[in-house]
């Protein structure tokens, strides 16, 4: 390995090797233009002395922007380093004082299967540390799928660190349903855990409907709530998800708007509050009172142990 300047246009690019996600980073051509490059490219020069980039493909398209003609590389010579070796220093080159997002990851194991030829299981022995990941094969196949996600919902999953299992569930859906939903976040503000609980509301009703995710997306109520110009964006979000856990949950909304009712007729400012279990495990519910003084407590008390309130509760639970 030697470190020579090198002609940026004599360089040649090659796909497989191009493995970071995001393409380009904000600000980072910037960064080049005023500190130059602190970390060389790395290339293959081939037995014609072609140069191959096989490390840096960020940083050239930055030099380019910024058209600069000449840059600082390591040079390998091929009979020193082959593909697969020159690979797997790229991968380690990218992790360098970070990990890799899932999305990079998938590329890396798709690359591994398509160019190199690996099978599934030897990945799993041979690469799972490399990529800090799990040597389940389970976990290897939801990776793989990422590469069906379209490229609107990409950079919006890396910025908001969307946990692979939202990411994977997405992977599975046509690309329509996938353009559907980028149009919907493009328009709500959505945090890191809506978005993981909006993706997986639309799913599962999909999955009873008997539907595409699509259809769910274009339901009249949704597209009233966002084309509503007066509504924020985070009531928007706010609106959308309650509408659709009611939509997944019938018989928990039907149960909470009888428990409000019962609320506002026993209630006294406020006095006791009922709330029920997530998913209605174990058909029980939770009293809180609010027992701002004794004689609140006791007030509310006697409304929970009034016959009136016991036979709405044993009502409730008959239906």
């Amino acid at each position: 390995m030697i470190l020579k300047t090198i002609n940026i246009n004599e360089i040649k690019t090659i796909d497989y090797f191009d493995i970071s996600y995001p393409k380009t980073l904000a600000g980072f051509s910037e960064s080049i233009k005023k500190q130059g490059l602190l970390s060389p490219l790395r290339l293959i020069r081939d037995k014609n002395g072609k140069y191959r980039l096989f490390s840096g493909f960020r940083r050239l398209r930055s030099l380019r922007e910024i058209e600069t003609s000449e840059a600082p590389a390591f040079l390998y010579n091929e009979s020193d380093l082959s593909e697969e070796d020159a690979f797997i220093s790229s991968i380690e080159e990218n992790r360098k004082g970070r990990s890799l997002n899932d999305f990079e990851i998938s590329s890396i194991l798709n690359i591994l299967t398509s160019h190199f030829r690996y099978s599934k299981k030897e990945i799993v022995a041979k690469f799972s540390s490399l990529l800090e990941i799990s040597k389940e094969l389970g976990i290897h196949e939801k990776y793989r799928m990422l590469s069906n996600i379209n490229p609107q919902l990409k950079e919006f999953i890396v910025k908001k660190r969307i946990p692979l299992k939202t990411s994977y569930c997405l992977s599975k859906w046509a690309d329509k349903s996938q353009k559907g939903i980028a149009t919907v976040i493009e328009n709500i503000h959505l945090t890191h855990g809506d978005f993981s609980k909006l993706i997986t509301l639309i799913d599962e009703i999909a999955g009873m409907e008997k539907t595409s995710p699509q259809e769910i997306v274009n339901d009249g109520f949704i597209e009233k709530i966002l084309s509503d110009k007066d509504l924020p964006a985070n009531r928007k979000t706010v609106k959308i998800i309650k509408y659709l856990e009611k939509k997944r949950f019938p018989k928990k909304s039907a149960l909470e708007d009888k428990l409000n009712r019962i609320e506002k007729e026993f209630s006294v400012a406020g006095k006791i509050k009922l709330k029920l279990p997530y998913l209605l495990e174990g058909n029980k519910i939770s009293i809180e009172i609010d027992n701002k003084n004794r004689g609140s407590f006791e007030e509310a008390k006697k409304l929970l142990e009034s016959e009136k309130f016991q036979e709405e509760i044993r009502q409730l639970f008959n239906e």
